[in-house]
């Protein structure tokens, strides 16, 4: 059996430490979850993972705005909706999973998550924010 669901490496290195870190932590979460997906009783995992993940998400979010707003990032005010966005998503799907007792559900919402915004989304700011900031970041 897999332990992990996603595997961390250089590639998903931004090159800003914090964001970093941060990133890792997700991760951990992620595969914390996936390790107890299958646990009989789901919920004492689901809902604990469920916060981390949405408190993380929240914690992330708000560093990359001030890290943008201080940066004089030109696009700081669309990705902060989008992060709005997706943390109500994240709200709305952790919900549904543990009222359909589904933790798949979001497992792949995480995952997705993962994949389009820390992977891909995140990389669109890296370059303007590691110009202002340099190696300080």
């Amino acid at each position: 059996m897999a332990h992990l669901f996603i595997r961390w490496d250089e590639s998903h290195l931004t090159g800003l430490a914090i964001i970093d870190e941060q990133h890792r932590g997700l991760v951990s979460v992620i595969n914390s979850f996936f390790f107890h997906k299958n646990d009989p009783f789901i919920e004492r995992i689901l809902v604990p993972t469920a916060l981390m993940a949405i408190n993380l998400a929240k914690i992330h979010c708000l560093t990359e705005q001030q890290l943008m707003e201080q940066a004089d990032y030109p696009q700081v005010e669309e990705h902060t909706q989008s992060h709005e966005v997706m943390y109500r998503e994240l709200v709305n799907v952790e919900r549904k999973a543990r009222m359909k007792h589904d933790p798949d559900m979001l497992l792949d919402y995480l995952k997705k998550w993962w994949s389009g915004h820390a992977i891909d989304y995140d990389r669109l700011y890296v370059e303007h924010l590691k110009g202002f900031f340099g190696d300080t970041v």
